[in-house]
This record gives C-alpha cells, structure tokens and sequence, in this order.
C-alpha cells in the first residue's frame, strides 16, 4: 500500500507529548483546501499528518472505531478495518475506509452527530433546521426554531453549531435569529443566539459568530468566533475564558484540555467584527491551526500551525484512544487494492458481571443463588464470574453446569482487595454490548429488572441505583451498569499503583466515586428515592431493597432491615408531618428575610419532633449568623446526637469553630463530613477556607475547585480561587476568578477594588486614576454609610494613593469589626505583678524567610537578658534556618498554628507577658483578634503592618521620626514611641560566589537602574519618571525582577514602548535564594525605589549589597520606609522630595560614577545605625521600659 500525502506543519515542543500521553489523536477540515487531515504520533515519536482530497469537507463526528464526514453534498461513513492492536505499515493503528455515502445535495451540512441509537442528526444551515438522513430523500427536518416561519434554502439565521446532552441534540448556535434569505449577514458582530432544541428558548444572546457549541463537564461551551473568545454560557451570559488569535471553529475536549481551531479572515481582515480590533490591540496576528487549552487556567498549553498548509478550518476532532490513524480517500489507488473480509457477526452479550473468591458460604452461595435467579429474572443475560484458585471446586462444578454461566479465571491475588476490581473488567470485553455489575452476597430481584429495562430504553450510557437510607455513595459497588465498551482495566492498574498503600476493603468503592462517577456524572439514568434521583418503577415488597445482604440461609440483616423500616415509618409520623410542616413555614420566613419569624418556627418543628434533623441545622445556621455561636454549637451538637453520621451538621459545626479559630476540631469535622459526603460543597468551601489559613494554599485550590465543580455558579468559591491566586502572585489567574465571580453576580461591588489591585500588580493601568478616584469615594461611603460588602483589606490600601486619614477611617472600622466577633468570649484578663524583668512577647507569622523574618532574626539574641525575657509567638507552621535562629534567641518559643485567638491569647496571659508585640497587624496571616482580646496589659504595633491599625486593642506604635513625623501623627490612633535613629536594623548574609552581569543578561558597559520591589508598588506616574530617566541616560537599563505572570512583562514593554524606550532595556531578574540575590543585586548601580508604598527589606538588602538607593517620601508609613532607611544608613542625599527632583538625582548620580562610587564605598564601611543590630535593640529596649513604667 502506497504512503499517503501528509502535509509538513509547525507544532510546540511538547505537541506530541500531550497527544501520546492523552492517547488521542486529531482530526481537523479545511473546506478551503478540501482537505482531511489526520494528526496522530507515530510508534518512532515523529508526527503523521497524512492528508486526503474531499469536495468541501466540513462536520465531524469521531469515535475510535467510526467517523462520519460532512462534504458538500454527501455524508460519509468511515470504518476502521484493523483489529485490536494490529498496525498497518508497523505504524498505523486505525485504517478507515469509506464504507457508506449518505447523498443530502448542497444543503450546507455544518456539525453533525450520532445519537445513541446510531442515527446521524446534522445541522442543515441553508434551510436553517436540524435534519437527519432519510432512505429515499435528502433528509427528513426534525426541528426549526421558531422564529424560522418555513424551511427554505435561504440560509435565513446561518444554524451551524450543535451539541447533544448524553447523545441527544440539546442545543444549536445560529449567528442571528432573522427570518429572511441570508439575514444573518447584517448582524455577524452581534446577533449570535443559542437555542434549547427542547423549549425553544434563546439561552444567549449578543454573540458574535458562535460557532462549535459543546457540553462538556456539565457546561455549554462554545467560541464566540467574532470576538475570539472561547467559553461557556452560564446564566444567559457568554463567559469568556481564553482569547484565542483566530477565528474559532472546531472544538472537542480531552481530560481537562480543549482543543480549538482557529482560521484567518478570508479577505486579510475581520471586517466588522471585534476580533480584528483586538488583533491590533495585542499586536498579534491571526492564525490558523489548532491550540490546546488548560480549562483550569484557561492558559494555552500547547499549539499546531496551518498557515502554511491552508487559512480556514472548519471542524476539530478527537480520536480516543487512537494514536496514528489513516484514512483512504477516492484519489488514491489503495482503495481499488484494499478487500477486506469480515468475519461472521456476533451475538452481543448482556452480562451480569461479579467477583467471586475465598470459601465463605455467603458469598459462594449467593454466586449459585444468583446463577439461578438470573434464568428467571434476566433471560437471555449471562451470568459471568471472575473468579481464583481460592473458591471451592463444587462452587464452580455448580455455577458451569449453567450454559448461562461463563467462568473466567483470574490470576491477580484476591487477597489484597483488588478482587473486587475483577467484575468491572467485563467493560472492556469488545463481545459484551451491556454489563451490569452486582454483588454476590446480594440477590437480583424483579425491582432492579424493572429498573434496569428502564435504564435500557433511555439513551443514558451509565446506570446507578441506590435503594436504602445508608447507600450514601455516588456509585455503589454492586449497582451499577453501563452500555458499551469502557477502557477500565488501565484505569483500574492506575489507580491500584497509587494506592497501593491503602488497599483495603472499599478501594473499589473508593475507585468509582474517584474515577467513574466523573465521567457518569452526566450521562447516568439514577433510580433513588431517598435523594433526588427517579424512583424505582416497582414498589418495594415490605423491608425489600436492591443491594439487600443475604447471610447463606437466606435469611438478611435485621438492623440494616430496621434501619429501612424506620425511615420508612417516619415518613408516616404526625409528629414528623407537624415538624415538616412548621419547617417548611419556617423555611419561607426565611426566604422573605423575616429572620425572628423563621426562627420561631424552626424552634416550634424541634419541640414537635425532636429527632427531625433540618431545624436543627437551620435553626444553627441563622444564629450563626447573628454571632450568637454557642447557641448554634448547641443546635450543631443536638443534631448530632440525632443522626452522628450527618455530613451537613459536621460541616455546620466545623464552620463554626474554623469561625473562632479552633482548626483542630474543625478540620476533623470537616474530613469526617467528606468522608461521608465528598461531594458535599459546604464541608469542601470550608475545608478550603481552613487551609487557607494554614497557607496550605494547593489544598485549598484543589477544594474550593472541586467545590465550583459540583455546584455551579459557586461564586463564592471563585473569589477565594482568586484570593489564593493572590497571595501566590498569580494575578492573571486571580483575576480571571475575579471576572467569573462577576459574571456570575453582576450586583457584586465588593468585587470591584479587587479586579482593580489585581490590575495593580499586573502593572495594567488602565483608567488607573478613575480606579483611585472610585475607591476613595466607595470607601468613603463604606465609612460614613456604614455599608457592608466591604472585603479590601486595610493593608491593600497601603498601595495607593488614599488620604491618611481615610486609611485610619477603614482601620478603625476593620478593628471594630474584630471586636465584635470575639465579643460574646471576650475574657477579663488578670495581669502578671511586674518582676524584676520585663516579659515581651513578639507575635508574627513571619518567623522564616520573609522581608520580616529577614529584618528581625537577630533582635532576639540580641537582648538584655538581666532585664528582659522574650517569648516568640509562631503563627503559621513554617520552619527555616531563621526560624531557628530566631528560636535559639528567644526564652520561650510557642508554635501558636494550631490555636485559636482565644487560646493564643489565653497562652500569652498565662505566660505572664508584660508588653506584646504584633509584628503582622492586618497582613495576610496576621491574627489581631489575639491582640482584641487584651492578653497582656500592654500592646504594640512595630514593623510588620506599615500603617495605623486603627484599633483601642493596640496602645503604641514603635517607630521613627522620618517614617511618622509629628504632623501626621494625627493619623494614628495608638500612641507614638519614637525610636532615635531608626525603625529597624539588620544584618545580611551575602555569597562570596564572583557573579559577572553576562550571566544575567545586562550589558557590561551600561548604567544598570534596579528595583526588586513588587511589582504592585510600582505606580504609572513612577513608571514615567523611570523612562525618562532611561531616555536621558543613554543605554542604561532597569532591572526588575522576573514576576510569575507573564501579563506583567507584557504590560510594562507595551508601557516602555509608547513611552519610546525599547522594551529590550527593561531587564527581569529571576528569584534567588536571599545570599545569592544580594550578590546578584552588586551588579546594579543605582537602586529606584517606589514611591507609594517604598521597600523595606528590599531598600535594606541593597544598602547591605552596598547600592546606594534613591527614594522619595510621600504622606503614608508605607511611602516613607525608603527614606527611613536610607536616612539611618548614612545617605540622606538619596532622599528627594518631588518627582522632578527624583529624577533629576537619578539623571545626575548616572553621569557622576565617581561620586556614586564613594556612596557605595560609604556603605561598605556599615558604621551607620542600620548595620548596627546591638545598637537598635538597646533603643527598642529603652522603649520597652518607657511604656512598662506607664
């Protein structure tokens, strides 16, 4: 057989690698071309893109054994004709010939499918309709819209998208809903619609082109093609995920990937659509290939480019499990050669599926009780059994004797759990069309039969039933069935491999919730009455149910029958109907906001029925609500006792003491609540909000995902995804959470300051100053309004521009707050009598290798032990080499991780700690609810929080005169203690290792500018003043370090360049450990510090590195640390007090390398106060004792 044409295309680097690990294969169309081509790996790791001829080839549907393809006036049916694992030419894995032609005319086939029952429904775009094949006629229309008055071909609103729901047509995408010849035309950018095939209903409107809609993991997604945009509809509004460069057609999905095809304009440009504008907007040009999409990031991962070979795609496919196919076309000579002979058909089975091993009569005689119910209840059905060498030779004598028995032996040991696997294997038997699986020590019934011939006539692939109040588990072991063939016996190796350590009885169990019930999720009919699934289409005979446990003698297990029975009975209590009843009128106060009302009823339906759990549960949660917390522990507690094994009570009651800080208890109620229920959204949010606290922030991520998973439009979960992208500097990410949340709640303005200080860090300052402007008003409001909804923290305001006395307005306002909520257990506190040595004790989350913990690890050792004792307070659970250092100095050091503000607190007051320091206040991990609760009789603000915290629980705040001079005293609530000469000093460690600027890209003979702060400090007033700076020194460059999104370059070069400084010149430093980056950071010749919120440890590292920095003061603590710094290190010259000067310093010190040469000879001398450690801390002492003798 003569090779096929193939096509020499461009593909990523790891192209190949993600279709071999996928083990998919693509198919894509180029009606332009009239072109198939087939994308696949061959056995060597090389590409195949073998390519055939076809007139106008659009749709296709794919399945590894089978595709159909849509030409210009016929439908095409391709068969495979190569056995399982044979390969053809040793490459090919599938070989499909032309096997049927379905002649339509020119009827303008766009996407086209196979329902369940093999018939092919097409999207017939020239008489605007959804149509399927007919033996004698083009087609037979089985649905128009509505606004379609007849079917003409007219081509009247251009239909070309279709996606079924479990095999079925559920929705179609049409670019305008007009209803004359060729309407659409004239609303291309705005009129696309998407259509519910069932109700008629346009879901969506104002899309641009929609074209490839497909659901997928319970979403409708689609590309908005004239926008470049490819996404997913969720209440009627397009959200967009990823811009893609092109003009999108063709879509299908793998794992957690899309695969998108992409075309360039016909004419040169998109005329009228948003695309081409956006095109020019990012500098980019239009491709056309196909692009592989993460869905959880949205990012696109890898790429295939066609601009050589063609300039249109029309549709993208997936083969499963198909690694190299090839197709014949009509124009070559290898179809005239190629006769295959088929074998005789085979009669498909219908198995019901079970493992069987070991002696115990249990399970042996119900394999030879079921052998024998099957002939009765499901004739025609084989019974199947894998079965080992354990099972006593008369079982199996009795079980062959059936000729409806098949025996298959198995070799694997039954001994560590994994025989339970075996009965799932009949899924990949290709001889085997049905397969139900059941348990041995169970009995078939005519209630399951029933429900499974019900299950047989639905369209859906997968079956599962749950029949009794304990069948709590998404997919029973022994309950289940599915239609066709699925590649299980992988899946199953896989997932014993990683869980090899933990095999026990239930890992099968364990494997289906983990791995099948995601993919049966959406495509199962469920039969359960005790949820929301259909109910069995029998009735039950009196305590009968499915998957009932029978001992040898028949006989069943009686408290798992009384369990039935009870709840059964319940349903037919008075008592529980009044309870029910005073509920549900509860429940609808409830829903109109009458909170005392719902709560009265609540209490009412627990004195008619004590032992009906909701108003219980409901009761709790509006006391919750109201802060009045022991009294929902109470209705937590009580539920409890009811029902112990009640996922949502554990999960109220978690929330609660994650709510007061107790993380012990609540993570042990929350994991015991998903061991129950691990779908249950509740326990995961809050499971997620736990280890966000903990920094856990991966767990968190993987939760609150899983969590937006199982509950849609999960809002709430979106925008802690964003918080946690945050705090890892994935703003990108962070803000694309941001923008769901969002679209999801478009009355959502507490949302708005955090798009826009996630815009801040990505350096986008877009309407930068109407974004200020808008805060300071909105905050305003928030204070004198007293308005709720407000979730800035009072630290991220540090970052711009807000006026001194409204950042002390949201402090204040943010401490009240805390007061508050530890009000209700507020203790009275009895202080220590003083003794001969002050006890201070430090509180941080900072104690590692932090700006802080960087700053602040010699002070301890530092002190005067005959005065002072000094206790260390460790927040959050990280462990360096600083923090041991910074343990060794300390007398006592506590791991406070693990506790609660009550309990922290309640530690330091029986440590007897005179003055306590918060070295954190509003920061991320920080805990002031310690501090609220008073521990100590004197308390104090110092370092970590570069602001006012605004708070009656904190009395001073330790600093200097540079960073708080006595005009803007004012501004603080806490009393000020004014340090003498510095607010800090530190000593650093830096590698001897000889570094040159080659190895970093900087060029040997220019002025080298640096800033390592972050990049949410840099402001676009600043950013202007550093590119004249860079125009008036003729070659130098900034040096700024690398950050984690790439947006942020891409902003800053696209800044640089209107400003005409080539991007070239802005240079990004990769992160370093700390010794390592103070060697890097000699190579720079002047450091620029921010203006809005200056360097702290970055401003000292550079001094210690010996560059001198250039800084200019503003109005805040944070604006004025620079100056502090560079103050207290011996450079006061450095310090300039307008823009203008600022630059003009830069301009200067660049043009005098002499001059700059003797700062930094000054700084390596380190005989100015802020290399003086022993020095600051006998000031920090002298302040200490100033307010112990208050």
């Amino acid at each position: 057989m003569s090779a096929p044409k193939t096509l020499t295309v461009p593909y990523s680097r790891h192209f190949l690698e993600w279709l071999h690990q996928h083990q998919v294969s693509v198919a894509l169309t180029t009606y332009q071309t009239n072109r198939l081509c087939l994308i696949g790996v061959q056995p060597n790791g090389q590409i195949s893109t073998p390519v055939w001829e076809f007139e106008r080839p659009m749709g296709l549907y794919v399945t590894s054994e089978r595709f159909y393809l849509a030409t210009r006036y016929q439908i095409w049916r391709f068969e495979n004709i190569l056995e399982n694992k044979e390969l053809l030419q040793d490459k090919y894995d599938r070989v499909y010939v032309p096997r049927v032609a379905y002649t339509t005319g020119d009827v303008d086939v766009h996407d086209l499918i196979a329902d369940p029952q093999g018939n092919i429904i097409f999207a017939n775009t020239e008489y605007s309709c959804l149509a399927t094949l007919h033996p004698q006629h083009s087609f037979t229309p089985i649905w128009k819209p509505n606004f379609i008055s007849k079917l003409a071909p007219e081509d009247r609103c251009h239909l070309n998208g279709l996606a079924a729901v479990n095999g079925i047509p559920r929705y179609v995408t049409a670019v305008s809903h007009s209803d004359v010849a060729s309407g659409w035309r004239h609303r291309r950018s705005d009129g696309g619609v998407v259509i519910d095939i069932q109700t008629h209903d346009i879901i969506a409107r104002g899309l641009s082109m929609p074209h490839s809609p497909r659901w997928y993991q319970g979403k409708l997604w689609l590309l908005n093609s004239g926008t470049g945009d490819f996404g997913y509809i969720e209440n009627g509004e397009f959200v967009p995920v990823t811009f893609c460069p092109g003009y999108g057609r063709g879509l299908a999905f793998v794992g957690d990937f899309a695969v998108v095809g992409l075309s360039k304009p016909r004419d040169y440009h998109f005329s009228g659509l948003l695309l081409g504008e956006k095109l020019q907007q990012k500098q980019a040009e239009a491709r056309c290939g196909i692009l592989i999409i993460d869905l959880k990031t949205g990012n696109i991962v890898e790429w295939l480019d066609m601009d050589t070979e063609a300039t249109e795609l029309y549709d993208v496919a997936i083969f499963p499990q198909v690694q190299c196919p090839m197709a014949l076309g009509f124009k070559s000579g290898n179809i005239a050669k190629l006769v295959t002979i088929g074998s005789p058909t085979k009669t498909q089975k219908k198995v019901i599926s079970f493992s069987l091993w070991g002696h115990d009569p249990i399970y042996n005689i119900g394999a030879i009780k079921n052998a024998e119910l099957a002939l009765k209840i499901y004739p025609g059905w084989i019974c199947r059994f894998y079965v080992d060498e354990t099972v006593p030779k008369e079982t199996l004598e009795h079980l062959s004797a059936w000729n409806h028995v098949e025996i298959i032996p198995m070799q694997t040991p039954s001994q560590n759990c994994t025989g339970s696997f075996w009965r799932f294997l009949a899924l990949n038997d290709p001889d085997v069309e049905i397969t139900i699986i059941r348990d041995t020590d169970s009995r078939l019934n005519q209630r399951e039969k029933a429900a499974v011939d019900e299950w047989l006539a639905s369209p859906f692939p997968f079956h599962i039933m749950r029949d009794h109040p304990l069948h709590r588990s998404k997919i029973m072991g022994g309950m289940w069935g599915f239609k066709g063939n699925l590649e299980i016996k992988t899946a199953i190796n896989n997932y014993v491999k990683t869980h090899s350590k933990s095999l026990m009885k239930g890992i099968d169990q364990r494997f289906l919730n983990d791995v099948i019930y995601p993919l049966a999720q959406y495509q199962s009919l469920v039969h359960d009455e005790f949820s929301e699934g259909k109910p069995f289409p029998i009735s039950r005979q009196k305590t009968e149910y499915v998957g009932q446990i029978f001992r040898e003698d028949e006989t069943t297990i009686s408290e798992l029958d009384d369990i039935l029975e009870q709840h059964l009975r319940t349903l037919e209590n008075p008592r529980l109907k009044a309870a029910k009843a005073e509920f549900e009128r509860g429940q609808d106060f409830k829903k109109q906001g009458k909170i005392q009302e719902a709560i009265a009823c609540f209490q009412n339906a627990i004195a008619a029925d004590p032992n009906y759990i909701p108003p219980h549960n409901n009761l709790g949660t509006l006391l919750q609500q109201q802060n009045r917390l022991s009294e929902a522990i109470t209705c937590y507690q009580n539920a409890l006792k009811i029902n112990p094994n009640s996922a949502l009570t554990l999960t109220n009651l978690g929330s609660i003491y994650l709510i007061e800080g107790q993380l012990n208890q609540a993570e042990e109620l929350l994991k015991r609540a998903l061991e129950l229920n691990p779908e249950l959204v509740p326990a995961l949010y809050n499971l997620g909000l736990l280890y966000k606290q903990q920094a856990k922030l991966e767990e968190a991520i993987q939760l609150f995902q899983t969590a937006a998973k199982h509950q849609r439009n999960y809002a709430d979960a979106y925008f802690q995804l964003g918080q946690i992208w945050e705090l890892q500097s994935q703003f990108t990410l962070a803000k694309l959470a941001y923008e769901r949340v969002e679209s999801l709640n478009r009355n959502a303005e507490y949302l708005y300051p955090h798009i826009g200080f996630v815009k801040v860090n990505l350096c986008d300052w877009e309407n930068y100053d109407h974004f200020v402007q808008d805060l300071i008003n909105s905050t305003t409001q928030y204070i004198q309004e007293d308005k709720k909804g407000f979730t800035l923290a009072p630290f991220q305001l540090n970052a711009l521009p807000i006026p001194p006395e409204l950042s002390l307005a949201v402090a204040q306002k943010h401490a009240i707050g805390i007061e508050k909520s530890i009000a209700e257990k507020k203790p009275q506190f009895i202080y220590s009598q003083k003794t001969d040595k002050l006890r201070v004790g430090y509180v941080s989350p900072d104690f590692y290798s932090h700006a802080v913990g960087r700053l602040i690890y010699q002070i301890f050792e530092n002190h005067n032990r005959e005065e002072f004792e000094i206790f260390g307070y460790n927040l959050l659970n990280v462990n360096d080499e600083i923090t041991e250092t910074i343990r060794i100095g300390c007398d006592e050091f506590r791991d406070f991780s693990q506790l609660s503000p009550l309990e922290a607190a309640e530690q330091i007051n029986r440590d007897g700690i005179d003055i306590l320091i918060d070295l954190a206040g509003y920061t991320g991990y920080g805990k002031p609810q310690i501090f609220a609760y008073q521990p100590a009789p004197i308390q104090a603000s110092f370092l970590g929080y570069p602001n006012t915290m605004g708070a009656n629980f904190i009395q001073y705040l330790l600093t200097d005169q540079w960073i708080v001079p006595p005009e803007l005293a004012q501004y603080y609530s806490e009393e000020i203690l004014y340090l003498p000469d510095q607010f800090i000093a530190s000593e650093m460690e830096i590698s001897s290792q000889p570094l040159t600027r080659a190895e970093f890209g900087l060029p040997e003979d220019s002025f080298v500018f640096c800033c390592f702060n972050r990049h949410f400090k840099i402001t676009p007033d600043l950013f202007a003043v550093w590119m004249g700076i860079l125009q008036q020194v003729e070659g130098s460059v900034l040096w700024l370090s690398e950050p984690i999104t790439e947006e942020v370059i891409n902003n800053l070069h696209k800044k640089a360049a209107a400003s005409g400084v080539a991007p070239e010149r802005l240079i990004f430093a990769k992160k370093q450990p700390h010794p390592e980056y103070l060697a890097r950071l000699q190579l720079a010749d002047l450091a620029l510090d921010t203006w809005i919120y200056s360097g702290g440890s970055t401003t000292v590292a550079a001094l210690w590195a010996g560059v001198p920095v250039l800084t200019k003061p503003g109005l805040t603590n944070a604006s004025r640390m620079g100056a502090s710094i560079c103050a207290s290190g011996g450079l006061p010259e450095m310090i300039a007090h307008s823009g203008e000067e600022y630059q003009q310093k830069a301009i200067d010190w660049a043009s005098h390398p002499q001059e700059l040469q003797q700062l930094r000879q000054r700084l390596k001398a380190r005989d100015a106060p802020l290399f003086n450690v022993s020095g600051f801390v006998s000031h920090l002492e002298s302040a200490f004792r100033q307010m112990g003798n208050r």
